[in-house]
């Protein structure tokens, strides 16, 4: 009983550092992160206009990140 009382105490210790340590990687990718985005109109038609946008990703750091199409 004792030696489960360790381990799960040892495991919370161990999540704890490696959630820690992950979030504090998310804030430094967040702060270094640059985006370049240009915007242009692509056509115009009496049904509405189509613009044109262009997003570029600067990433410094040694992080990694998945982007999904918001449209």
């Amino acid at each position: 009983m004792k030696s489960r009382h360790l381990l799960l105490g040892v495991g919370a210790v161990v999540a704890a550092y490696l959630g820690g340590s992950y979030l504090l990687k998310l804030k430094r990718l967040s702060a270094e992160l640059e985006t370049e985005t240009k915007a242009s109109i692509h056509s115009v038609s009496l049904s509405g206009i189509e613009l044109t946008i262009s997003v570029k990703l600067k990433n410094p750091s040694g992080g990694s990140i998945n982007v999904k199409q918001p449209l």
